[in-house]
């Protein structure tokens, strides 16, 4: 059997080489978004806060949420990078205070990917 054979692709035996890829995955149970009042600079401002129900499937590691605000006054998305361990949900919070209370039509959505 050659070298290369005997250590598979990333150097370790054969049997160990499930190790070498990262067969997480991210699961969203759950989006809310619900109304807030934020302090900002010393000044009351209102907004949104975006809860995201994301689930790590697979070994530990970092997921990376994007969380979307969309209304009549344009998109604003933010990005966060949050430590799971195996298998672990966790609800990640996201603020907006971005909209005008004139805002309209405001909707949230999310997306995710293991690293």
């Amino acid at each position: 059997m050659s070298a290369f054979k005997a250590l598979g692709i990333c150097g370790v035996p054969m049997v160990m080489l499930a190790g070498c890829f990262n067969t997480a995955s991210c699961q969203l149970d759950q989006v809310t978004m619900n109304p807030d009042v934020f302090f900002i600079n010393g000044q009351i401002d209102a907004g949104y806060v975006v809860n995201v129900l994301a689930q790590r499937k697979g070994n530990a590691g970092t997921l990376v949420i994007d969380t979307t605000l969309s209304s009549t006054e344009g998109d604003v998305t933010k990005r966060r990078t949050v430590y799971f361990n195996e298998d672990e949900a966790q609800v990640v919070s996201f603020e907006f205070p971005e909209p005008t209370i004139t805002a309209q039509q405001v909707t949230a959505s999310a997306r995710c990917t293991a690293t």
